[in-house]
C-alpha cells in the first residue's frame, strides 16, 4: 500500500514540475475554433488523457473478445470431457453380442465346459 502510494505522489510530483515548467501561453485552433491564451501543459496534459482514454476503449473491446473466445472454448472442453466420460462408461460395459437367432450371448469367464 505504501508502495503504491509513493509511485502516486512521485507522478503527481512530475506533472506539477511539468506544468510549472510549461505555463507559457499557447493558441490553439481546432477546426473552425480558435482557442487563446492555453498553457502548454493543459494541452498536453489532455492530450495524453485522451490518448490513455482511447486506448482503455480499444483494450475493453478486444477484451470482449477474448472473453467470448474463453466462453466458447469451455463450451467445447465441457462437450469434450462429456464424451471421455461417455467413452470410458462404453469401455467399462461387457460387449453383448447377438446370436443369429436374435438371443443375446453375454461373456463371462465363469463358463467351464469341461469340468476338470
Amino acid at each position: 500500500m505504501q508502495r503504491k502510494l509513493l509511485i502516486i505522489l512521485s507522478l503527481l510530483l512530475l506533472i506539477a514540475i511539468f506544468a510549472f515548467q510549461n505555463a507559457q501561453p499557447i493558441t490553439l485552433t481546432l477546426f473552425f475554433w480558435k482557442f487563446d491564451a492555453i498553457p502548454l501543459a493543459i494541452i498536453v496534459i489532455a492530450s495524453i488523457f485522451a490518448g490513455s482514454l482511447i486506448m482503455s476503449l480499444f483494450s475493453l473491446i478486444s477484451l470482449r473478445s477474448y472473453k467470448q473466445q474463453v466462453k466458447a472454448l469451455k463450451a467445447e472442453l465441457l462437450n469434450a470431457e462429456e464424451e471421455i466420460v461417455a467413452l470410458k462408461k462404453q469401455e467399462e460395459e461387457p460387449e453383448e453380442e447377438i446370436h443369429p437367432e436374435g438371443e443375446k450371448i453375454i461373456p463371462s469367464d465363469n463358463i467351464r465346459f469341461f469340468d476338470e
